[in-house]
């Protein structure tokens, strides 16, 4: 399953622990337009907590992706790696001679067994890091499958060039984005100002799959009845009252992104702050309405670039593709 070189047409492939999900993007000038989308669930224990466990059956489901979903032969692919074995954060440089000395400071994992990425703006160091070992499993398990693979990178770079990107005001270094990606496994919100991101935060603790977890024990039903009460009886008061404890714990820890964004400013400490929230759980009722009572910020549903085209069938779960979208646009909207 060969793909050869096309430089007006990506492949954007976000691969989680649950799911695989696909775009491709042909890049028409200033227009910019997905003209396919799929996605394929991933058996449990395929994938776990980033690894690649079963490289087989994942190779499989993705070549199943790519056959009859995608429909491409002529692309290059850009691929998200998992957040958990990544970390992207600004800092002031210091020193432009001790970059790597500047960069240890901050890493969780030691420096040697990192890929490491950095751009230098306006006298800030920002990098991305990504462990070795993590990128060479991928691309052992991508690279038969005949993808040409332009990039790799974690998902908050892909989420953020997507709906921050132009969304930054330049001019006032106060202002910031928050960008909530509520996801079957995990949250992360990305904290980007004047086109950098600053740092990202996940938590296992809020994710759809919690939410549901909730639900199936409080009302003693199996999963997937738990996730179709999640779904189409949110107006149930017992429902209700189980999603309000889940957005409050989401808007707690907002507070602690936007408290720690102002206690570890990197330059003027920002106040204003706007919230776009994403993901498969981001179409909770009166998720808006209860963040914003909570923190104060004005929240907002993330919105595509009018740049973007996307089929009529895929509008309505965009907000789930924003990963794969951010992914591929990386060639054309670099953040």
């Amino acid at each position: 399953m060969p793909f050869f070189r096309n430089p007006n047409q990506t492949i954007g492939l976000d691969i989680s622990d649950h799911i695989v999900r696909a775009v491709l993007l042909v890049n028409n000038h200033k227009i910019k337009q997905i003209k396919h989308f799929t996605q394929i669930p991933l058996n449990e224990g395929i994938i776990n907590d980033g690894h690649i466990e079963d490289v087989t059956a994942f190779q499989k489901t993705v070549k199943k992706l790519m056959t009859k979903g995608i429909h491409a032969k002529t692309a290059t692919a850009v691929v998200g790696l998992p957040e958990s074995h990544g970390f992207v954060k600004t800092i002031y440089q210091e020193n432009p001679e001790a970059i790597k000395e500047e960069i240890q400071k901050h890493l969780p994992f030691p420096y040697e067994e990192m890929a490491i990425d950095t751009v230098v703006k306006n006298g800030l160091l920002s990098f991305v890091a990504v462990k070795k070992d993590v990128i060479e499993q991928y691309l052992s398990a991508l690279l038969p499958l005949g993808f040409h693979i332009r990039a790799l990178e974690i998902e908050s770079q892909a989420i953020a060039r997507l709906f921050a990107g132009k969304k930054i005001v330049s001019k006032n270094p106060n202002q910031a984005i928050i960008i909530g990606d509520i996801g079957h496994n995990h949250t992360t919100f990305v904290l980007v100002r004047n086109g950098l991101i600053e740092f990202t935060h996940t938590s296992k603790l809020i994710s759809g799959k919690n939410l549901t977890e909730h639900l199936k024990q409080h009302f003693a039903i199996d999963y997937q009845e738990a996730e179709k009460i999640k779904l189409t009886q949110q107006d149930n008061p017992e429902v209700q009252k189980i999603i309000d404890a889940h957005l409050t714990a989401l808007a707690n820890e907002l507070k602690r992104v936007v408290n720690f964004h102002q206690e570890h400013p990197i330059g003027q400490v920002s106040n204003q702050y706007f919230v776009y929230i994403i993901g498969g759980s981001a179409k909770l009722k009166n998720l808006r309405q209860h963040l914003e009572a909570k923190i104060q910020y004005p929240v907002h549903q993330a919105q595509l670039s009018t740049e973007i085209i996307v089929p009529k069938k895929l509008q309505p779960q965009f907000l789930s593709y924003g990963t794969a979208i951010g992914l591929a646009i990386r060639d054309f909207n670099p953040l």
